[in-house]
């Protein structure tokens, strides 16, 4: 109980969260990133909340008691816990029960081992979509020295409201603000967790449908069985516990590779970047057939100033470790050289894609509170107007693509929409239709960005 109750007070303390059900998913999802998430004084929490408590409780010689004074007893604690539980107001109740340690974790890990056992059972029987709608890529290139590409980059906390390119008024994405033709959407995330967030958009599932682990595979899966060879390269972990949703869905790919992995192609680096993807990404676009290349950055995750090499510090005096002694404008600072970082890497990609028959999609799987309410990084925030939930999204047709008539009708059709907010519904079906697939499932739903919504 103790050593529980001070990771909670530890997390209450240093991002201002309460451990809760989502909480508990996010850190077994993210176990290997634990390192980002805690510092030094995690240590402390654990020697003065834990260690020495507890050797003070081992320190205490138990008297024995008669056995009905322990039943008299336990009686007499249950009835005042029922007594003041029916006699307080429900907010109360609630506070107690869902903010207050011990209980608050007791309780939300009950929550989440119901819903992990529930999504256990799903995992061994998952299908392809293509056993219940009908999809079919239309080629229209007819180029095979250089057939489609489509590039999937999702993000990572990155805000919409931090970007030059949304009118924001620091020049954080200079190199996307020259890119003619850049197709740029607001987007409203519906969960502020990576993985039920990636999941939910390669998912074809609306929302209101959303599942742990759906009971269809993936997008990856999907454009497999459509002759497009897959590949799944992230800077993300993966040791996940949980539901395992992000491995499960990488291993639908014919390439996969996680940060772990790639540590080491980079053996006399001490830490990895986004742009350390690009190798492989461009290794990927030299194959002459379809590919389908998805790339999961590291973006704009806490720790900031660990997201991006020295160069791109544009913006001085950053905060640490510890956001809770940091100033609103150092955690801007940092903030803002990820979203830096972030418009390199995506212009190395469109750099690369020009020279193709390629598509790029990029959205972020959520955003991040900077300090607002007292809150820090991501994972709470259930309300829709909560600044968290606001997230870019882009679409790229490359240069080359562009002269191709049926795709440029797509890119017309897809600048009339820009001034429109979309929901990451619309992303799974953008894809499909800006690619030129069509099928059953996404002509009834007019979901996509590249047609008249």
């Amino acid at each position: 109980m103790l050593f529980f109750s001070t990771i909670n007070i530890y997390i209450k303390n240093k991002y201002g969260y309460v451990l809760d059900e989502v909480m508990i998913s996010n850190a077994l999802d993210s176990v290997g990133h634990i390192a980002d998430a805690t510092d030094y004084n995690l240590f402390l929490y654990f020697l003065f909340l834990t260690i020495i408590p507890s050797i003070i409780l081992f320190s205490i010689k138990l008297q024995k008691v008669v056995f009905v004074k322990k039943i008299l007893l336990l009686f007499y604690i249950a009835i005042t816990v029922l007594i003041l539980f029916l006699i307080s107001p429900k907010y109360v109740a609630n506070f107690s029960i869902n903010a207050l340690s011990p209980s608050n974790y007791i309780c939300a890990s009950c929550r989440y081992y119901t819903r992990f056992k529930s999504a256990q059972k799903v995992t061994k029987n998952r299908q392809s979509l293509t056993n219940f709608y009908k999809f079919n890529y239309e080629d229209k290139i007819n180029d095979k020295e250089d057939e489609l590409k489509i590039v999937v980059v999702m993000g990572e906390s990155l805000r919409s409201d931090h970007l030059q390119v949304f009118g924001y008024d620091r020049q954080t994405t200079p190199n996307l603000a020259k890119i003619n033709n850049l197709l740029k959407f607001r987007s409203q995330s519906f969960y502020t967790i990576t993985t039920p967030a990636v999941t939910d958009l390669l998912s074809h599932r609306l929302n209101s449908e959303f599942q742990d682990i759906p009971s269809e595979k993936s997008l990856i899966d999907l454009m497999k069985n459509l002759g497009f060879k897959t590949h799944w390269y992230s800077m993300q972990s993966s040791k996940q516990f949980g539901t395992e949703m992000l491995n499960i869905m990488a291993m639908e790919a014919d390439n996969y590779l996680f940060r772990d992995r790639i540590k080491i192609d980079f053996p006399n680096k001490e830490n990895l970047y986004d742009a350390d993807l690009l190798p492989y990404f461009s290794k990927a676009m030299q194959d002459k057939s379809k590919n389908f290349i998805f790339l999961h950055s590291f973006g704009s995750h806490t720790h900031h100033f660990e997201r991006f090499p020295a160069e791109f510090k544009k913006y001085g005096d950053q905060c640490g470790k510890n956001p809770k002694i940091c100033t609103a404008e150092q955690i801007k600072n940092g903030f803002d050289n990820t979203v830096f970082y972030t418009d390199y890497f995506l212009n190395e990609i469109i750099k690369t894609i020009d020279k193709s028959n390629a598509i790029l999609f990029y959205i972020s799987d959520h955003g991040s509170f900077l300090g607002e309410g007292g809150i820090f990084a991501n994972g709470g925030g259930d309300r829709a107007e909560d600044v968290a939930h606001n997230v870019p999204m882009f679409i790229y047709f490359s240069e080359k693509l562009q002269k191709n008539k049926y795709y440029n009708s797509k890119l017309m059709k897809a600048k009339k929409n820009q001034d429109k907010i979309l929901n990451p519904n619309y992303f799974f079906d953008s894809i499909l239709d800006c690619s030129l697939i069509k099928s059953d499932l996404i002509s009834k739903r007019k979901f996509s960005a590249c047609s008249d919504i």
